[in-house]
């Protein structure tokens, strides 16, 4: 009997984004971990899990040097499905695998939230991608040059 899918958090109830997140938080996935992580879902029976391992295989295993230790993670939507496949094989093996397999930039293991923030797309509560701010500035601009409605004087 396979273990129901019904996990508590589960990133791809979140819309992702295909689009690039900003260099600063781009991160790293142990391809170790992953193969790993990735056998799990190919051997279970439910085809949601079969489906995830192939995306897995497809966006980050194919094409992987045998030397290569980690794979870079560059958008909401790889941060998304990583997570997801590692929380199901946590799930399905009712154990945490070896080793978190989430790194930033610098090489040093991401806490559970950057990478939830990063499937989302959001920073974390208070600070704002530096594209973000951007956006937020340029609309700010925009509307402080859009003369206003006069109010009846």
């Amino acid at each position: 009997m396979a273990p129901s899918s019904g996990i508590p958090y589960n990133p791809a109830d979140h819309a992702t984004s295909h689009a690039l997140l900003p260099e600063e938080v781009f991160g790293h996935i142990d391809v170790a971990t992953l193969t790993n992580i990735h056998l799990y879902l190919r051997e279970s029976e439910l085809q949601d899990d079969i489906e995830l391992a192939t995306w897995v295989q497809e966006n980050y295993l194919y094409g992987v040097e045998k030397d290569q230790a980690t794979a870079m993670i560059r958008t909401a939507q790889g941060f998304a499905q990583l997570d997801r496949a590692f929380r199901r094989v946590r799930s399905l093996t009712n154990k945490a695998q070896d080793k978190w397999p989430f790194f930033d930039r610098n090489f040093k293991q991401m806490s559970s939230a950057t990478v939830r923030n990063n499937a989302r797309g959001e920073a974390a509560p208070g600070v704002m991608y530096p594209i973000d701010a951007t956006q937020r500035a340029l609309s700010a601009a925009k509307q402080s040059l859009t003369p206003s409605a006069p109010n009846g004087k």
